[in-house]
């Protein structure tokens, strides 16, 4: 599947820490398909914003997250992401975000640490 690269490789990517399936799926869409050299800061809900602004990181279902945990759309930070990235190909696209759902719910157990150490 062809990826639409906004800003380039190693991006900074910033969310709350505890992470559960929307974080998991959206950190695992960023590591696989986006930005395999990314590096995923996890704070707690309060400092997302300011910890953003230090870094330039991009935030993600947090509040005030350039992902919001839910879009103007309805959209989740996950479904909104691979939207903007990867949907060139609207059949290509559905058909990989249905298969993703199955495989995200596996996942949804990985501990911070591990979901960092995946590629």
């Amino acid at each position: 599947m062809q990826v639409k690269q906004k800003e380039g490789v190693g991006m900074k990517w910033i969310t709350r820490e505890r992470i559960r399936v929307n974080r998991t799926a959206t950190c695992w869409l960023i590591r696989r398909f986006l930005d395999p050299e990314a590096e995923l800061i996890f704070v707690a809900a309060n400092q997302v914003e300011s910890v953003q602004t230090e870094t330039g990181a991009t935030s993600f279902d947090a509040p005030g997250a350039t992902y919001p945990h839910k879009d103007a759309q309805g959209l989740c930070s996950f479904a909104a992401l691979a939207r903007e990235r990867l949907a060139h190909d609207p059949v290509s696209y559905w058909k990989w975000l249905a298969s993703c759902r199955r495989r995200i719910s596996r996942v949804s157990w990985m501990t911070t640490k591990q979901l960092a150490a995946c590629s």
